[in-house]
């Protein structure tokens, strides 16, 4: 019995924690050099994959700030990642499934994203 076979269960763990650490690392620098433009589109690009990583790397960022105007933009990143995450799914549902189905998840993650953007509009006034 190969080594490689008694990990592959983990696979899906190692990829998240490699995804995760690429994010936060490069959610840093992109906060660090490219301020509230570099957090948007590291939310945008890491969205179309996986929303968790961003969340968490945005999150953390976050705790160590404490509620400044940069945990607004923090916020922010994390519905930019949810709408990101959210159009790459309802791509492929159309893609994958059918155009019926695809328009029942555009229907389900319009009503989503218009609630949590509501909800983040009050929040943040």
């Amino acid at each position: 019995m190969s080594i490689l076979l008694s990990i592959e269960p983990l696979q899906p763990s190692l990829h998240f924690g490699a995804l995760l650490a690429a994010v936060l690392v490069l959610t840093y620098f992109a906060r660090t050099y490219l301020a509230a433009e570099g957090v948007a589109a590291m939310a945008v690009l890491s969205g179309l994959v996986d929303v968790d990583a961003i969340t968490i790397s945005l999150s953390k960022m976050a705790a160590t700030e404490g509620v400044t105007a940069i945990s607004s933009i923090l916020t922010l990143g994390i519905f930019i990642a949810l709408a990101s995450n959210s159009f790459s799914k309802t791509v492929i549902a159309f893609f994958l499934g059918n155009r019926a189905f695809g328009k029942k998840v555009f229907t389900v993650f319009a009503f989503a994203l218009l609630g949590v953007g509501l909800g983040l509009g009050a929040s943040l006034l």
